[in-house]
């Protein structure tokens, strides 16, 4: 080899190595910079979600001023109160009770205390059997009042209402002869935990993490975990206590184990505005994802550049000596091939496999997203009649997804109160080809009626098998209402749902247990989707044809590649090691062909036998998924028909002696040296050109 070539190879090294560097500094510099927006961006959630808190808490230490300002006259009798304090309770839907407790006048039986609490949905009396007055803990709430003035106080468990309130309480001031008002009692109004709960439910958290509130002592007013409700906050890892207890939560995430998921999580604390409460937000890393398209473009880059360089990195090496002996010949093909299928299986890992998951739709993962999609998108009310939200939820029991199509077997429900009247009762699955749907169950709960229905249907589905065998299935359920020309909006009954041991939402769509042949489940959501049908099927009411929400369950499939791979790819792989088993035969040296009993019309009897053996796998494998375009797995059987025809172009010349100076070099040592790079370049300029 001339010491050109070493030259070129050195240069080319040099230059690859450089650019190595400098692809993988852009990608660790886009990578950092995406983290810090997401650091940026989960903490102007918590600082919008303790806003949010805050104004709830300032409403209800209003309606404590204005019960307060209504009793503060005089001190009134039983009944007068109780009336000004169920009118405050009227005006203040988000209260769960009010009360008025006045101190003795004299002597026990003096004590007059009023509360009034809801209790399914209507306002009743709740009597107060204990002497608030006394040391306990029942009454702390009346002594911190007396004590501390006017604030939120410890979550408790109430005893008269028998359920967790979170109590805001204040001196009740009465005006005197003197100068200074006279303390007459305690006005207190309270809301449920479960209220809390539901409003950190509402946080824009997704799927992403949950949020949680500590009172001023260190109690937990709401968590996702019922059981810790009223308990210490529990114990973060060190370093996170340690931040947390110096503010620096509030700055910046803290990087702590949360203790829910034993998940790698950032922790997030936010003071709630005009409240002695603090706000938790905790984000689970592994939920986090990076789905920044420049940062996967410059991963992808960094591995093209790492490729190259090890690539010519290894041919320098292998050049750098005088003599090219065989034995370093063969160890330079072999480290080429390997370079090149760690780059192939880099490219699958960080490229297919990394692809955000249906990342052109909205996931409808807590009420305050849905709430938000519907708000972008809300009709004015002279274009069309006001919305009619219909809460719909849906459960599958069998899933088999087929070329294009798949049949699903399940139960649907929906919710139906006061607001739907004159609505027919029932769904359509406008992409079903078949159907069959049966009413389950009809229940009256809490004024709410209950539909179910079970289905079997077969819908039609476009799938993209473009990256087979390593590709994704998206298996849409649309759903419209009975009544679809009317403005009936379904949304998901999110609240049918159990919650995971994070507190996030967990969609059971389908069973955990449930198999789905050759796929494995990735995700279950609902989402919106948005469709202008450009009709009005007929109906001059319809209200349908731009850009009406509908509602869609999605569950995203990842194929099993194992099966396919042993179907499909391994039988063409025993051919490629075949025909490179008759290629090693092909010699122009007349003793070695007679040898190895070498001849032209052999080796292509074996090339044309595998040839055809293959074809029949890959008509095969096109019936089965007919496909639109070329799917990934088909680049290799490109390759193989490449390099049969080749094989055999270089079978005839080396038999023929019209091999010339390339092909007699070391008889025919150059194709055989060629055979396992050229393949292995080959799958990693596939995997490339399909990403």
């Amino acid at each position: 080899m001339t010491g050109r070539a070493r030259r070129l190879s050195a240069v080319a090294s040099v230059a690859a190595g450089i650019g190595l560097v400098v692809m993988l500094a852009s990608w660790m510099g886009a990578r950092r910079d995406a983290w810090q927006v997401l650091r940026q961006e989960a903490h102007s959630e918590a600082v919008d979600a303790a806003r949010r808190l805050g104004l709830a808490a300032g409403r209800v230490a209003a309606a404590n001023r204005r019960l307060a300002k209504a009793v503060a006259e005089r001190r009134l009798d039983e009944e007068e109160l109780a009336r000004r304090v169920v009118a405050v309770l009227d005006e203040s839907p988000e209260l769960f009770g009010a009360g008025v407790a006045y101190l003795p006048s004299g002597g026990e039986e003096s004590r007059l205390a009023v509360y009034y609490g809801r209790r399914d949905h209507h306002v009743e009396r709740i009597e107060i059997h204990y002497d608030y007055t006394g040391p306990g803990a029942d009454s702390a709430w009346f002594r911190d009042a007396l004590d501390d003035g006017a604030g939120w106080r410890e979550p408790h468990f109430a005893v008269a209402s028998k359920t967790w309130l979170a109590s805001y309480t204040a001196p009740l001031l009465i005006p005197s002869g003197g100068s200074e008002p006279t303390v007459a009692g305690v006005v207190n109004t309270a809301v449920s935990i479960r209220e809390y709960r539901g409003l950190l439910d509402a946080l824009d958290l997704g799927s992403v993490g949950y949020g949680f509130l500590v009172s001023r002592g260190g109690a937990l007013i709401a968590h996702p975990r019922d059981a810790w409700i009223g308990r210490p906050l529990p114990a973060l890892d060190r370093s996170a206590a340690k931040n947390a207890e110096s503010g620096a939560a509030r700055d910046r995430p803290l990087d702590f184990r949360d203790p829910l998921s034993g998940q790698p999580a950032w922790l997030i604390y936010e003071p709630v505005p005009d409240c002695s409460w603090t706000l938790g937000v905790v984000f689970l890393r592994s939920e986090l994802r990076l789905d920044n398209p420049e940062v996967r473009r410059r991963r992808l880059a960094s591995i093209l550049a790492a490729v190259v360089f090890l690539v010519t990195s290894t041919t320098w090496w292998t050049l750098y000596r005088r003599r090219l002996a065989t034995r370093r010949l063969w160890h330079q093909a072999i480290v080429v091939s390997l370079v090149f299928l760690a780059g192939a299986a880099s490219l699958v890992r960080w490229g297919f496999l990394a692809e955000p998951l249906d990342g052109d739709a909205v996931r409808l993962t807590g009420p305050a997203v849905v709430d938000r999609y519907l708000e972008k998108g809300q009709r004015e009310p002279a274009t069309a009649e006001p919305p009619i939200y219909v809460p719909t939820g849906l459960f599958l029991l069998s899933v088999s997804p087929e070329a294009h199509r798949v049949a699903i077997k399940g139960y649907l429900w929906q919710r139906y109160d006061e607001t739907t009247s004159g609505l027919s009762r029932g769904f359509v699955l406008p992409d079903a080809t078949r159907v069959s749907i049966e009413e389950a169950y009809r229940r009256l709960e809490g004024g709410v009626e209950v539909r179910g229905w079970s289905f079997e249907a077969e819908l039609a589905q476009q799938f993209n098998h473009r990256h087979y065998p390593f590709d994704r299935k998206w298996v849409r359920v649309r759903l419209w209402h009975r009544d679809f020309d009317r403005n009936v909006v379904l949304t998901p009954d999110l609240s049918a749902y159990r919650r995971g041991g994070t507190g996030v939402t967990t969609l059971a769509g389908i069973s955990d247990d449930l198999p789905v042949p050759g796929w494995r489940r990735r995700a279950n959501y609902f989402t919106y989707r948005r469709h202008d049908y450009g009709t009005n099927f007929g109906l001059e009411g319809y209200v349908g044809q731009e850009a009406f929400p509908e509602l869609y369950f999605t569950l995203g499939l990842e194929r099993k590649a194992t099966s396919a791979m042993i179907t499909h790819l391994l039988p063409l792989l025993v051919a490629t090691i075949l025909l490179f088993a008759a290629l090693v035969t092909v010699s122009g040296d007349a003793e070695h062909r007679k040898r190895l009993n070498f001849t032209y019309s052999g080796f292509q009897g074996v090339a044309s036998g595998l040839f055809f053996v293959v074809v029949l796998s890959h008509i095969q494998l096109r019936r089965e998924l007919m496909p639109e375009e070329l799917t990934y797995a088909e680049h290799f059987y490109l390759c193989f028909y490449l390099v049969v025809l080749l094989s055999s172009i270089d079978a005839f010349l080396v038999s023929s002696g019209l091999g010339g100076r390339w092909l007699s070099w070391r008889d025919n040592l150059l194709p055989k040296l060629a055979y396992w790079p050229l393949l292995s370049g080959f799958a990693f300029l596939a995997t490339w050109l399909c990403l």
